[in-house]
């Protein structure tokens, strides 16, 4: 197999892929074979043939062309390019894969950052909520990292820990005018460098701090088997090797992703099942018994992107409404005891919408155990 770009993207690309299995075992020899040779990784979700739902629709502003796919379209290669105020830029290569549970797919490309970013990523964004992107918590992360040390019996050095500082809110006293005044802070990065990550990650949940990212090499007795690159939001990045990922790590965050969608499907209101179907987000201590954090927590879900809330109450205990305006799924939110979370969907509800509020309140606010409201049997 040749090692310049040229021909490895025809391997990538033009091959036609029995099955995933064979597929992991080509990129594993391409990129062993060319030590400059990375891909980028998207973690996807999708509850119907995702092959349907490209050929369904062109989303505004791009273009798509299909190249080679095996019999039942689970392996398939598409190009895409934007077509911005009629300038149609180059196209760039994505290889769509199903994984062993059907509504996982990875979007893979060797294309470089640029295109990831500006192109790719709004693409996939773009046929939202059908498709949907596989949230993280900081905690999946550790635990992934801990699962490749594990089973490969390697070492993880981090290069780079990328954490945010959660938004602050203090209420002041303005003794002259004797009136309240808010004072909010942005939320900062913080990095972490040529640290142990177990360090990284318990100083970052000391230090209110979501870790969003994490840049490692996996090293051997005598060589580095993988530089690798994990976010919170389902990008992934593989230099020297792709295996291990896909052997370890992959079924454990399938795993993941199944019991959260599981989860969080059917919870809409509908004409047969008029009662809500809540979840609670149980938190690791009384965060609420300081009611400054009931100001907090509104003001983090103000922030959620395309999305709006109204606010009920704020004291003594919280009772907000929220609106996702990417598909109209909508929420009541409340805070009724000091270490929990409840949230009641609405008509509609969908579980890409349950999975963005989700992940939008652990970054924001805090990260904690998501299950049913007790006493409520979701019906099937």
């Amino acid at each position: 197999m040749p090692r310049d770009k040229k021909s490895s993207q025809w391997w990538m690309y033009n091959q036609i892929h029995e099955n995933a299995h064979s597929c992991a075992g080509l990129l594993e020899e391409m990129l062993h074979r060319n030590s400059k040779f990375q891909i980028s990784v998207f973690l996807l979700v999708c509850k119907k043939d995702i092959h349907n739902v490209f050929t369904s629709s062109e989303p505004f502003k791009f273009v798509i062309n299909y190249g080679s796919g095996n019999d039942d379209n689970s392996i398939f290669t598409i190009q895409v390019a934007k077509n911005d105020e009629g300038r149609k830029e180059e196209f760039g290569n994505v290889l769509i894969v199903r994984t062993s549970a059907k509504e996982v797919y990875l979007a893979i490309t060797d294309e470089p950052r640029v295109f990831v970013e500006s192109v790719l990523r709004p693409f996939l964004n773009s046929y939202y909520p059908d498709i949907s992107r596989a949230f993280l918590s900081a905690s999946d992360l550790q635990q992934m990292l801990e699962l490749l040390e594990n089973t490969t019996g390697d070492r993880i050095i981090v290069d780079r820990i990328t954490a945010y500082r959660r938004i602050s809110y203090e209420v002041p006293i303005n003794i002259k005018n004797k009136k309240e005044k808010r004072v909010e802070t942005k939320e900062s990065a913080v990095t972490y460098t040529r640290r142990p990550y177990r360090e990284s990650f318990n100083d970052a949940i000391a230090n209110d701090q979501w870790v969003d990212k994490v840049q490692f090499q996996l090293i051997g007795e005598t060589s580095v088997k993988m530089k690798a690159y994990f976010s919170r939001n389902g990008l992934f990045k593989f230099r020297h090797s792709f295996i291990p990922f896909y052997q370890a790590i992959l079924p454990f965050i399938i795993e993941i992703i199944d019991k959260k969608f599981k989860l969080y499907s059917n919870r809409s209101r509908v004409a047969d099942k008029v009662k809500p179907s809540p979840l609670v987000i149980d938190l690791d201590y009384d965060v609420f018994s300081d009611t400054i954090q009931n100001h907090r927590f509104i003001e983090s879900l103000k922030k959620m992107s395309y999305a709006s809330t109204s606010v009920y109450h704020s004291n003594p205990y919280v009772h907000l409404s929220l609106v996702d305006y990417l598909d109209g799924s909508s929420f009541d939110i409340w805070v009724l005891s000091a270490n929990r979370i409840t949230i009641v969907p609405q008509l509609r509800a969908s579980e890409a919408s349950v999975a963005r509020l989700m992940n939008h309140i652990f970054e924001r606010f805090r990260e904690g155990n998501v299950r049913e409201y007790e006493g409520y049997v979701k019906s099937r």
